[in-house]
């Protein structure tokens, strides 16, 4: 299973649970969208948003998922048990009136009743929540936009490479799916910039701020030395656009590399980042934590210490959190920016 799938099966699982356990239907089809994303071949994914659009009375859109979902894999036999209640439904549903009723002038009045009743069900959802399905969909695809301009934040002396300019595009595009902006494609110009065109509903200084760290996270041998959470350290993973503090390098045990996924959870009363290695990383995670116990293990994030905490025992599962003052919003953050790649320099918004 690649990065992708991972995180896919990741956003799947959320969907799924709020489906069959929350109902809370567009936080499902939200997250059934994200998984989508990342593995547009995932059958299970197009046959849970077909679920998901059916409860929400979207049937036709339903159908196209169930189909979607049985072409991916022919055998799929809820997908198909699902496409024919679905069609069937869609077939003698009408307007819920039976012929013996609709030949009788009861039966016309009564469906004159259901009609009219009808539309203004419709009115009054329009009204509900129309402010809500323009805002959420309509503005930020067919509404006003405006252009975001990042450029790297590098010492002045420094050139940065085209293929470098590019990646770090696609990386910002990647981070702003995870976070819900699944309409902003970021591009590199030929001035040396990365431009986006961003419905005008969005923040873009807000978006910046989201989206804009290098996003380098490192799991660092501080030995026994207790160095303080805020402090800028200096570590043997090097980066030709970052400028290291001067003093002590420090060795980095494992990097985002090591990092299959994160996810953004609150087991308890605050926000952690839970997070699942790769096999190598959880090999050397596993041997280090066991050869350290009672030593300092810090968490940094572009060079900036986040936590610190002592090791208590050998970590041999692959799985861990970063734990820290997180809010929600700052958890889904950090999570989204650890699911890409870093950024190979620090970008900063120009106001246009």
């Amino acid at each position: 299973m690649d990065k992708n799938q991972a995180l896919a099966l990741k956003f799947f699982e959320k969907a799924q649970f709020n489906y069959n356990q929350n109902r809370k239907l567009q936080s499902a089809l939200a997250d059934c969208e994200l998984a989508l994303e990342h593995d547009p071949t995932f059958a299970e994914a197009h046959n849970l948003r077909g679920l998901i659009l059916d409860a929400l009375d979207l049937s036709d859109e339903a159908i196209i998922e169930y189909r979607e979902a049985i072409r991916l894999n022919p055998y799929f036999e809820e997908a198909q048990a699902n496409l024919k209640d679905a069609e069937s439904e869609q077939i003698t549903s009408g307007y819920g009136i039976s012929p013996s009723i609709q030949d009788s002038e009861q039966g016309g009045e009564l469906r004159r009743l259901l009609i009219t009743g009808g539309v203004g069900l419709i009115l009054l959802l329009l009204m509900v929540g129309g402010y809500y399905v323009v805002n959420r969909f309509l503005l930020p695809i067919f509404g006003p936009t405006t252009e975001l301009v990042f450029v790297p934040d590098v010492p002045e002396s420094t050139t940065v490479s085209k293929n470098d300019l590019e990646d770090a595009a696609n990386i910002l595009t990647e981070r702003s799916k995870l976070l819900g902006y699944s309409q902003i494609t970021f591009r590199a110009s030929s001035n040396g910039a990365i431009v986006a065109n961003i419905p005008a509903t969005i923040n873009g200084s807000e978006l910046a701020s989201q989206i804009g760290q290098v996003g380098l996270l490192e799991f660092v041998d501080f030995g026994n030395e207790q160095v303080m959470v805020g402090q800028e350290v200096r570590t043997d993973i090097e980066n030709p656009y970052m400028v290291q503090v001067e003093g002590k390098t420090w060795h980095t045990v494992i990097s985002n590399d090591a990092i299959v996924s994160a996810d953004a959870v609150k087991p308890a009363d605050s926000y952690q980042v839970f997070f699942t290695l790769n096999e190598e990383g959880k090999q050397v995670f596993a041997f280090h934590t066991a050869k350290h116990i009672g030593k300092y293990l810090g968490i940094v994030f572009d060079k900036v210490v986040i936590s610190n905490p002592i090791i208590q025992q050998a970590i041999t599962k692959g799985e861990g959190v970063i734990s820290g003052n997180f809010n929600q919003e700052t958890a889904q953050q950090l999570a989204a920016v650890i699911n890409t790649k870093p950024l190979p320099f620090e970008v900063k918004l120009v106001e246009k």
